[in-house]
């Protein structure tokens, strides 16, 4: 289970529909911020570090979303994300986006836990120019988002 602030679930429908494409499905979309985010975090964290994050947000996120439950990271594969279509018939569309959108919002709450929420939104502004600065609810203070539950101390 994930306990994700708004302002993290926000920010991941944002990251999700920057990356949209023509004949995109929501799994294209989330498959591409994966592999930027993984891409990144990698000049940070080194590549098992980023691949332990993902690998970890997945694990937290499969648990309430059922169309991620057969779902992988395949990395250094074409695709990052893989086993989320296999799902989509028995799942309605909209679950499918809910469960890619916690899956992105889980890689953004870790990261804030480790990082802080300051050194998150400019990693993310690097890569999504004006992802975090066009939206308010960022200016809150970190207490603020903070996810329900979570340890506050830092």
């Amino acid at each position: 289970m994930t306990a994700t602030s708004p302002a993290d679930r926000e920010l991941a429908r944002r990251l999700l529909a920057r990356e949209t494409g023509e004949h995109w499905t929501p799994t294209d979309s989330a498959d591409q911020v994966l592999r930027q985010l993984h891409t990144h975090l990698g000049r940070w964290f080194g590549s098992a570090g980023s691949d332990a994050l993902l690998a970890r947000a997945l694990d937290l996120t499969r648990a309430d979303h059922p169309a991620l439950v057969d779902a992988r990271l395949e990395l250094g594969g074409d695709r990052l994300l893989t086993g989320v279509r296999a799902q989509a018939p028995d799942n309605n569309p909209a679950d499918i986006s809910a469960a890619l959108v916690a899956l992105v919002a889980a890689v953004i709450g870790l990261l804030t836990r480790l990082i802080g929420a300051d050194i998150v939104m400019r990693l993310v502004e690097q890569v999504w120019p004006g992802a975090v600065s066009d939206n308010p609810v960022y200016d809150a203070p970190d207490e603020a988002r903070v996810a329900p539950g979570a340890d506050k101390r830092r």
